[in-house]
């Protein structure tokens, strides 16, 4: 009987081992993902002539997401009435956005833009997650409030992918926005990491749901990680156009997305595109197409939603 034991308890040590090394290598694989997925994203892409004249006439500055110091630029719009202010989505900075940039500026409007931290001109040794592009847009916005909002009188926000996810967020925060534009934005961290990871390792990647949450619980509070875009949205009155692709396969328009969750948002000043248009289709085609030529028709109606809110914020 007591041999019977000593084989029992032997047994069940082994199956507790194998299951924390199990857990431990899962966690560990979860991290590697992770981290690939938000490293640092160094500056490639070439400017369009098209837009190299851009670069001269911005304002160069900088402010700080916690302990880094994160890269501004400034544009200064002809009439000085709304100030734009553009978070980019994922693997990408400021520059990224120079035809959008463009697009304002032809309106008159003032933009500040900036590369998120871990990107481009920022510090930053990873791009650390989707719940920093929020912090990263606070330090913008934060900054902004010290310089009266450059002189401008309406602010607008404008972000893509977790760009849009962050814009959308922020107002959880206390900050103000006379409209907020978001561009195939992810209604959560997790749904957004969800996805990416997705397209890296498969339908492995719901699998390891727990995992992830954990890993960025580490690097985040969880109050953030856990801020569904949704439900800020439906919290305020802010007038808000929510925008995606038809064909996005990287945040789905059917799940994950903002836009998923059109019919549970109450907020009345919301508005919904899903964007149907062959030369304009996916998560960042739906801005340019594959000549890099800006959605001129998108700007236009990115343009009358803004013109219909400003000053009534």
């Amino acid at each position: 009987m007591v041999l019977k034991n000593k084989k029992s308890k032997r047994i069940l040590s082994i199956i507790i081992i194998v299951l924390i090394s199990a857990l431990l290598l899962n966690f560990l694989a979860t991290k590697i993902v992770y981290d690939t997925i938000f490293r640092r994203q160094e500056k490639e892409q070439n400017i369009s002539s098209r837009y190299s004249e851009l670069l001269t006439l911005r304002e160069e500055l900088s402010f700080y997401s916690k302990d880094n110091r994160l890269a501004g630029y400034y544009y200064e719009g002809e009439e000085r009435e709304t100030l734009v202010v553009i978070s980019p989505g994922y693997s990408a900075g400021a520059d990224d956005y120079l035809p959008q940039i463009d697009g304002f500026l032809s309106l008159g409007y003032g933009v500040f833009a900036f590369d998120p931290t871990g990107s481009y001109n920022s510090e930053g040794n990873s791009a650390v997650g989707f719940p920093q592009t929020v912090i990263d847009l606070r330090g913008a916005l934060d900054y902004l409030a010290t310089k009266d909002n450059l002189g401008y009188e309406s602010l607008v926000l404008f972000g893509h992918s977790r760009g849009g996810y962050a814009s959308s967020l922020v107002s959880f925060y206390g900050y103000e926005a006379d409209a907020i534009i978001s561009v195939s934005g992810s209604n959560s961290a997790m749904e957004g990491v969800i996805n990416t990871s997705a397209s890296y390792v498969g339908k492995i990647a719901y699998l390891n749901y727990p995992f992830l949450w954990a890993y960025q619980a580490l690097l985040f509070d969880t109050e953030l990680l856990n801020l569904k875009a949704s439900e800020v949205i439906s919290q305020n009155e802010i007038p808000t156009l929510i925008i995606h692709s038809s064909t996005d396969t990287q945040i789905p328009p059917d799940s994950g997305s903002i836009i998923a969750y059109k019919n549970v948002i109450s907020n009345r000043n919301a508005e919904f595109i899903l964007w149907d248009d062959e030369n304009f289709s996916g998560h960042s085609g739906i801005l340019r197409d594959k000549e890099g030529n800006p959605n001129e028709k998108l700007m236009e109606r990115i343009a009358d939603f803004i013109e219909e809110n400003r000053n009534e914020g």
